[in-house]
């Protein structure tokens, strides 16, 4: 597949680093790696192979439901972009993304489907409902597992704050565009306007650092190129998305995601 070159305009393959017309970095590129889902089709086959109850989730892989109580990705046809979102409880929508990189798109709805799905264990065990298919054991046996169980809970505690932590500084009211930190301050680019950003207020500005400016699109591939050897890592040795089937039978419906957030 071929994108645009945002310098020169030339169309260049995906893959490539940088574009071989002018040698700027190609901020769009599409890294490969096995067993990690770069596409809305390739999410689907992913979900489907590691049977997750993508259902039970509230996930919408490829469709623009419009119930309350769902998270969703699919391609609008008319914008000709990529749309991540939250159907909160009372029906209302949060945007997570809007877009033409569909691999942004659907790393956004990824992460938040092992989140989901870490939480949801995280829940389970501390109700004693994770079933090992293993027989139980008294004494020292228990006390390992309450033990087990604890250093679960407390990772999915680190994990759900880290990920608040990050969704807060990269997430915000704007979608398409991209956050930077440089030097204490914080800024916002978008549409080839910047912006400074304090506290979740964006106020349009010329005043930005003549480096950060030049280095704009190497620091952006830099943050792709770090979030996708992180993907890379954290899932092609990773069974959290080997689902027990008897999870799915014995769903607990008590269980609540937190419909009332944005993301």
């Amino acid at each position: 597949m071929q994108v645009k070159c945002d310098y020169c305009g030339s169309y260049i393959e995906e893959q490539l680093e940088s574009c071989p017309n002018c040698g700027a970095p190609n901020v769009h590129i599409k890294r490969t790696a096995t067993g990690v889902p770069r596409t809305i089709e390739e999410l689907k086959a992913f979900c489907e192979e590691k049977n997750v109850p993508v259902d039970k989730f509230h996930f919408h892989i490829g469709e623009d439901y419009r119930g309350p109580q769902a998270f969703g990705i699919y391609y609008d046809e008319q914008q000709k972009e990529y749309v991540v979102y939250k159907n909160k409880s009372d029906g209302t929508r949060a945007v997570r993304y809007h877009g033409h990189d569909e691999g942004y798109a659907v790393n956004e709805i990824y992460q938040k489907l092992k989140e989901q799905i870490g939480d949801y264990k995280a829940y389970r065990a501390s109700k004693g409902a994770i079933h090992t298919g293993k027989p139980s054991s008294s004494g020292g046996g228990d006390a390992l597992i309450k033990l087990i169980t604890g250093a679960l809970i407390l990772f999915a505690v680190v994990i759900a704050l880290l990920t608040s932590v990050i969704s807060s500084f990269f997430g915000g009211n704007k979608n398409s565009g991209s956050y930077y930190n440089y030097n204490g301050s914080s800024y916002y680019y978008d549409d080839g306007q910047w912006y400074s950003y304090d506290d979740g207020n964006y106020t349009e500005t010329y005043d930005v650092p003549d480096e950060l400016e030049k280095n704009r699109d190497d620091y952006y591939d830099d943050i792709n190129e770090y979030n996708q050897e992180t993907i890379d890592s954290d899932w092609d040795d990773d069974d959290d998305f080997d689902w027990d089937s008897d999870w799915d039978s014995d769903w607990d419906s008590d269980w609540d995601s937190g419909w009332d957030s944005d993301w």
